[in-house]
């Protein structure tokens, strides 16, 4: 949940530039190729696996319980933080970002 919140803060305070999708690739392509054995699917699609994984981050209470929880225990400035909404409508904004380079590298 904290990297849920950091990645709003950042983008919100410093606008995440193209150089952290670029990295976000690499550690895409390093982590298909490192994990491969425990996770196969996410080897062979990583774009499918990272889609499902902002379904379940979406539409699973937990999730949302827990980045309360997180919000609560570790951010201090209680009137300036995103609801999990927000947050996750971030995360998914920059999300697209990062599955349109995936798409640009294998096309």
């Amino acid at each position: 949940m904290r990297h849920l919140y950091d990645l709003y803060a950042i983008d919100k305070n410093h606008h995440i530039k193209e150089n952290f999708f670029k990295l976000v690739y690499t550690v895409i392509v390093n982590d298909s190729n490192q994990f491969k054995n425990q996770h196969p699917e996410y080897a062979m699609t990583p774009a499918d696996e990272i889609i499902r994984s902002m379904k379940i981050l979406k539409n699973t209470p937990l999730w949302e319980s827990r980045y309360q929880s997180f919000i609560e225990a570790m951010v201090f400035d209680r009137n300036n933080f995103p609801n999990y909404k927000i947050a996750i409508e971030k995360l998914e904004h920059i999300s697209a970002k990062v599955l349109k380079s995936l798409e640009l590298a294998t096309a």
